[in-house]
């Protein structure tokens, strides 16, 4: 083989490696990781950044909470973190996890069940997110 295609077939594979699974993933997603309004989904918490201060996107989750007639069974918030815990009708449990990011950006993350339930999941987010452009 000649060096030409020796140096095309490494970068093919080299390509192929970082456009499959989990790669592309981390880094399509490194430059909007901190981007409010993208969304992460590890170990079950489907994990959305909002413009907004930890007391708001405290609230408005909340608000969201009692338009889905879900009612918390465990509510603690401070200057830096909130937990939300409670149960749904079908008995499943839900967890919500509040971080203060610098520059007024939440971290919200969400898991419902066990082993989380992403379409659950997002939409708790859609409905914390009407709350806040409210």
């Amino acid at each position: 083989m000649n060096i030409n295609r020796v140096g095309t077939l490494v970068v093919l594979g080299w390509a192929l490696i970082v456009m499959s699974g989990c790669a592309a993933a981390v880094l399509a997603g490194a430059g909007a990781g901190a981007g409010v309004g993208t969304y992460s989904y590890v170990d079950g918490f489907l994990k959305r950044n909002y413009a907004a201060t930890i007391s708001d996107a405290y609230n408005a989750t909340l608000a969201a909470l009692a338009d889905m007639k879900l009612t918390p069974t465990l509510k603690k918030q401070d200057a830096f973190t909130g937990r939300i815990e409670g149960k749904m009708a079908d008995g499943t449990d839900f967890f919500i996890n509040l971080t203060a990011m610098p520059k007024n950006i939440t971290e919200i993350e969400i898991k419902i069940g066990i082993f989380g339930n992403r379409d659950r999941s997002q939409v708790f987010h859609e409905r914390i997110a009407a709350k806040l452009t409210k």
